[in-house]
């Protein structure tokens, strides 16, 4: 399971090409005949995690609680 979190992550403006209807994102990603597209929820994120290829494009295999952690060591919040 990540911590990723759609409606977070979506809108920051590092994703682009995704489009939200009631509570599913529809993402198309890549080149020419290499186009992928996916509609997923925050509620099912398998489509994510069991896709190398979407696995990749969200970085799921980043542990960002990790950084979070080292982060808050550094410099944690008041």
């Amino acid at each position: 399971m990540t911590d990723l979190i759609l409606e977070n992550t979506i809108p920051s403006g590092q994703c682009f090409r995704f489009k939200k209807e009631n509570n599913y994102w529809t993402v198309t990603a890549g080149v020419n005949e290499n186009v992928r597209q996916i509609k997923v929820s925050q509620d099912n994120l398998s489509p994510i995690e069991e896709s190398d290829f979407w696995s990749n494009f969200f970085d799921l295999n980043t542990d960002y609680q990790a950084m979070r952690d080292t982060f808050s060591k550094v410099s944690p919040i008041m």
